[in-house]
């Protein structure tokens, strides 16, 4: 059933106030669709409440509030298209006689409700608790507090009455509400905080700032100055120097046996240790790593690195975490206990799939509410950067390693880094987003590693692999003669290239492909037969690693003969 667009709340109190205001609020976060409907009545003309299954419930008459105060009771929330649950799931919210919410299941499997309930009331307004009041009422409860604060009647200019009213009309965002003598998510020259009066002056104040501040002038638009425009920026806070900022989420993409976890375990240990990265500074912090796709595996690595650099294990600040759960769920928990540890630096989520709790793994919608409940990692206690290993899209080549969830699952990371083979080494760079500057792509070798601990239950040697960065013009091994055998149309295609990229810019591939076309080209050739061409010439080049695919293009990556 598709979401009724939203209306404009009315009035804070009354029922019709409340189930609109609930329909909106869960419409706002995204993560279900929502509609305003009519319960079925029983012979007495009451709400029948116990038989509201959805082919029973009508649509509002015109999309408009009941006028006669019985039918308005029949009035609910139906909900449906929940994130991490069966498509088929449907709750409804009402409220009985008494007035007091309610919330049943009228659809799905019967093990979505507990996860159902949680989301929804997550969503209205606040984290469900495990004892009364029930998860719905106490969100209610918040929504009508918040109703009743941005709803209060803004007096006029030159009454003093109220001051803090002025100043929510002034400085009202989106997300504005009006409470406990406080405005908070105010708007001040594109910047969000909050208001509070101290000594009768008004106090706008949020992450690493806090000024006085006045009604503007006039209304409308207003010029800012260039010093007031650039005071509130925050620099960047890097985790690894011109690639991963605190307070971020990144996807790290990469096809099976791409070393995902070993890059994923290596970044751990050096933000552990507070180690450079091929030069680039690595911040020292804690890190907790979720390893619930495969915690053995994860655990072997760990061994088996830490035993090849001579570190014990119990010396490092890393926290493991070896259940799957939803983070929704369990993030207060995790927070507790982050705090309780210090905070953290890095938090790694190995993988992005073994966490996520829905039916689709390609669908769009449940993916971009999973990215968002990823993202709420990075605002537990020390802002950490958090970084998902991420499974690529169906048949994903090495220019295009894309999170499966496409545009939805991207659109909620700060970056995409990806992980691709050039011949027998892994180069790590990114595609498709990346808040920040270009940065030149990291090699590393993945090595087989022993350890006395990594042996089977007959006491044979088990092997595991481990990422070692390769600094520059260092070879991985074989991929030397892979360069070296390069020939025939891919030995012109990266001469062509070099031609193209003698200002050390990334040529655009369509730029290549036609001089490459030109190139084949004996006058006999379709147009489909020549692209042909250029793409076995380019995947053997990828393949031997002499070319990068970058974001805006492709650039050689081994020196012109």
């Amino acid at each position: 059933m598709n979401s009724a667009l939203p209306k404009e709340t009315p009035g804070a109190d009354g029922r019709e106030a409340l189930i609109f205001g609930i329909c909106d609020r869960l419409y706002d976060h995204g993560h279900c669709y929502t509609n305003v409907v009519l319960a079925p009545v029983d012979a007495d003309g009451v709400p029948d409440w116990e038989n509201a299954s959805p082919d029973r419930l009508e649509a509002l008459e015109a999309d408009e509030w009941p006028e006669d105060p019985q039918t308005a009771k029949r009035a609910a929330v139906l909900v449906d298209e929940i994130d991490g649950c069966d498509k088929a799931t449907s709750m409804l919210i009402f409220l009985r006689e008494d007035g007091q919410p309610s919330m049943q299941q009228v659809a799905g499997p019967d093990h979505d409700a507990d996860i159902a309930m949680r989301i929804i009331g997550r969503d209205i307004g606040a984290t469900p608790p495990a004892a009364d009041p029930s998860p719905l009422q106490q969100a209610t409860a918040k929504l009508m507090d918040d109703m009743q604060a941005a709803h209060e009647p803004v007096p006029a200019a030159a009454n003093d009455n109220d001051p803090l009213a002025r100043y929510l009309a002034a400085f009202s965002g989106p997300k504005t509400i009006m409470a406990n003598g406080k405005i908070y998510n105010a708007v001040i020259e594109s910047i969000t905080g909050n208001i509070s009066f101290v000594d009768g002056k008004a106090i706008f104040s949020g992450r690493g700032f806090s000024k006085t501040i006045d009604l503007p002038q006039s209304s409308g638009p207003r010029l800012v100055p260039s010093g007031d425009f650039v005071r509130g920026f925050q620099p960047p806070d890097y985790a690894i120097e011109g690639i991963a900022q605190r307070g971020f989420v990144y996807s790290l993409t990469a096809s099976t046996g791409t070393g995902k976890t070993a890059i994923a375990l290596l970044l751990s240990l050096l933000t552990a240790q507070g180690k450079e990265l091929n030069g680039r500074e690595v911040m020292q912090g804690r890190v907790v790593y979720f390893a619930g796709e495969n915690p053995d595996d994860v655990a072997m690595r760990w061994i088996g690195i830490c035993h090849d650099r001579g570190i014990d294990p119990a010396s490092l600040d890393v926290h493991f975490i070896t259940e799957r759960f939803s983070i929704p769920n369990a993030i207060e928990a995790i927070r507790a206990q982050v705090k309780a540890i210090g905070g953290a630096g890095l938090i790694v989520v190995d993988t992005s799939a073994a966490y996520f709790q829905g039916d689709d793994e390609n669908g769009n919608t449940a993916l971009g509410g999973h990215a968002r409940d990823l993202r709420a990692l990075t605002t537990l206690p020390g802002r950490p950067c958090v970084i998902v290993p991420c499974h690529p899209t169906k048949n994903a080549q090495a220019d295009a390693l894309l999170p499966r969830g496409g545009g939805a699952f991207i659109a909620e990371m700060d970056g995409n880094l990806t992980l691709s083979r050039a011949g027998e080494a892994v180069r790590l760079h990114w595609q498709g987003k990346h808040r920040g500057p270009d940065f030149k792509p990291i090699s590393f070798r993945l090595d087989t590693v022993n350890a006395p601990q990594l042996v089977d239950s007959r006491g044979r040697p088990v092997p595991t692999v481990m990422a070692t960065p390769l600094t520059d013009g260092e070879s991985a091994g074989p991929a030397a003669s892979l360069l070296n055998a390069i020939k025939g149309r891919a030995s012109s295609a990266l001469e062509i290239l070099h031609s193209l990229a003698s200002d050390g810019e990334p040529v655009p591939m369509a730029v290549w492909r036609e001089k490459c076309r030109a190139e084949f080209d004996t006058g006999a050739k379709t147009k489909g037969s020549l692209d042909q061409m250029f793409k076995r010439a380019k995947d053997e080049l990828v393949a031997a690693g002499a070319v990068d695919i970058v974001d805006g293009g492709v650039r050689p990556v081994m020196p012109e003969n």
